[in-house]
């Protein structure tokens, strides 16, 4: 795939989908040095794509814990983004239960059970 998007570039302008595709497949392959240069590579060509680019990061830091590299990633994540100068929005997803539409929010302490849930 990076020769691909490598080919292309001889004569088109870079993609940034490509280069978040390229990505997540380096993620998905728990490859963290190939998706380390991705990332670097996307910084340079689109450095105004920041909203482009937090997910870029959060991506690389979920590599870094897949490997187990829990400080790395939450520093990693920290810094990158606090350098794009972006807010990363907090994940949600809806689900049924018993007939209710229930609202899940990524890392939310609120719920009653909290400290059962997270322990």
């Amino acid at each position: 795939a990076q020769k691909l998007i490598e080919d292309y570039e001889k004569t088109n302008t870079p993609s940034i989908v490509m280069y978040m595709s390229l990505l997540s497949g380096a993620r998905n392959n728990r490859n963290s040095n190939l998706s380390e240069k991705i990332y670097k590579r996307m910084k340079t060509l689109f450095p105004n794509a920041k909203e482009i680019l937090a997910a870029g990061v959060v991506l690389l830091s979920n590599i870094y814990s897949s490997l187990g590299k829990h400080e790395e990633a939450k520093t990693f994540r920290s810094n990158q983004i606090k350098e794009l100068g972006v807010k990363v929005k907090v994940g949600l997803s809806w689900t049924e239960i018993k007939g209710h539409i229930v609202q899940l929010k990524a890392h939310d302490h609120s719920h009653p059970q909290s400290t059962e849930i997270y322990a």
